[in-house]
């Protein structure tokens, strides 16, 4: 169990890199594209299908499943924290199962849309057609990841080996969480 989530972990970090070199990227082209605009008044017709098509999916679903490991994402958790441990054990246990069962539908499904853009050649209409199967393929890798850290997160909660997620952004940093 613990080499398995050793390499989940290792899967999470390099998605969560990959993530980062997207954010920068998008930023750069934005950057590109305004100083186009603007100095040179020739925008880039590209610019937009490129961000909405592969880096901003990319951007969110190569992060979801290291955030989650991490505790970086909002939690209402008032009542929570009143619970006694085994009370939270339990319910966070029937919570990461059920969040499973979701991302794993949602791995599933998106897995069949991926796979048939890729047979059909599905691309873009615009001035450039790009193929929309390397979009599709971010849903299932990043629900796919996340439905894995949200299993193991809930063999080891019904195991007692989970530890409580960082309460603080030192925390994070602390886990070697990206920020």
């Amino acid at each position: 169990m613990k080499r398995i989530a050793c390499a989940l972990r290792q899967v999470e970090k390099g998605a969560t890199l990959v993530a980062c070199l997207c954010l920068f990227a998008l930023m750069a082209v934005v950057t590109a594209d305004v100083a186009a605009r603007y100095f040179l008044n020739h925008p880039f017709a590209w610019s937009h299908d490129v961000i909405t098509l592969y880096l901003t999916p990319a951007l969110f679903f190569l992060a979801l499943s290291d955030s989650f490991r991490s505790g970086a994402q909002v939690n209402v958790d008032i009542v929570h924290r009143l619970l006694p441990r085994g009370v939270r054990r339990v319910t966070d246990c029937l919570c990461n199962l059920l969040a499973f069962l979701v991302f794993a539908l949602i791995a599933y499904a998106g897995a069949l849309r991926a796979v048939d853009a890729f047979a059909n050649g599905d691309v873009t209409v615009g001035i450039v057609p790009w193929p929309t199967w390397p979009s599709a393929a971010l849903v299932p890798v990043g629900a796919g990841m996340i439905a894995l850290r949200l299993i193991a997160r809930a063999l080891g909660e019904a195991a007692g080996l989970v530890e409580e997620p960082a309460a603080n952004p030192h925390s994070l940093e602390a886990q070697g969480a990206y920020e």
